[in-house]
């Protein structure tokens, strides 16, 4: 968020231009900054978070080990998530217990949140055997797709 052009625009236009005026509603706004700082900052933690599983991380160990190629695991940020703010029980939910106020997190039921990882293998490698051999490993409900590194 840009504060400097939001306090500018919530100034009255006569006051503008006196950087006393901005200054004192700089100070004033400080607490709140900080706070909207802090709760970005832990929600996109939070989303990190629940994008990456740590079977994910195991799976990539197990395929270098298996197969002996190098590959790489890329989360899919495009993940339909929605954060209810509350203490009330809600059904379906995902919480996370670091605060004692914790954020909900529901997915919704309308809208496919698409792939769960996506795992790019070397040029060569066959990808349906890969894909058959993660299979075996991956926990259900979790979807995933095997690309070659140039796709």
């Amino acid at each position: 968020m840009n504060w400097e052009r939001y306090i500018l625009q919530a100034m009255p236009v006569r006051k503008r231009g006196g950087i006393r005026y901005y200054l004192l509603i700089w100070y004033l706004t400080s607490w709140i900054r900080k706070k909207w700082k802090e709760d970005k900052e832990y929600i996109e933690s939070l989303e990190e978070e629940l994008r990456y599983t740590s079977q994910v991380l195991e799976i990539k160990e197990l395929i270098e080990k298996h197969y002996g190629i190098e590959v790489e695991i890329e989360d899919y940020r495009d993940a339909k998530l929605s954060f209810v703010y509350s203490q009330g029980s809600i059904e379906r939910t995902i919480v996370s217990s670091e605060k004692k106020d914790s954020w909900y997190v529901i997915g919704r039921e309308d809208e496919d949140a698409g792939w769960d990882f996506r795992i790019r293998v070397p040029e060569g490698v066959d990808k349906e055997n890969v894909k058959a051999y993660v299979k075996r490993y991956v926990f259900p409900g979790l979807k995933f797709e095997i690309l070659y590194r140039d796709e």
